[in-house]
């Protein structure tokens, strides 16, 4: 089941996240991680008009994953992007079909709303790029395409 999250779920989600992170690095505070995790979910939560969280439940309820996708105004595109910043699924969850169920969600979502595209990015050294898993549910790499990034070097 796909829903829309709310306050009760941050806890659930910021242990997906926490874990996540322990997957890529076991050097990180995971204390830390989940403080900051659960900081920025309540601001997406803030406002619906700009951001979304969806939720994968369980049988019993329990968030399995999460969606979080930003509303972007893109003048160039004449409307509405919307740019999934998070897609993650416990560890103990994937291969269920929630990751495709919240990606359905919010390309729904997306409709609604009257965007023109969806967008996000994904690492090639990650299990979804190498499992093709956003290819296989209709996104496509953007080859004539850089993505840059600039670290700002500021800490907490």
């Amino acid at each position: 089941m796909i829903d829309r999250a709310t306050l009760e779920d941050i806890p659930e989600i910021a242990k997906i996240i926490v874990e996540f992170q322990a997957e890529k690095s076991a050097s990180q505070d995971l204390d830390t991680v989940s403080i900051e995790a659960e900081t920025q979910l309540k601001a997406c939560l803030d406002d619906p008009q700009k951001r979304s969280v969806s939720v994968a439940r369980g049988t019993n309820g329990k968030a399995l994953g999460y969606l979080v996708v930003h509303w972007i105004p893109f003048p160039a595109v004449h409307g509405l992007e919307g740019y999934i910043s998070d897609l993650i699924v416990a560890s103990y969850a994937r291969g269920r079909g929630l990751g495709r169920a919240l990606l359905q969600a919010v390309e729904d979502e997306a409709k609604s709303r009257g965007a023109q595209r969806l967008m996000l990015n994904n690492r090639r050294s990650a299990e979804s790029y190498a499992r093709q898993f956003y290819a296989k549910n209709g996104f496509s790499e953007r080859v004539g395409f850089s993505n840059f990034v600039k670290e700002l070097g500021i800490e907490e």
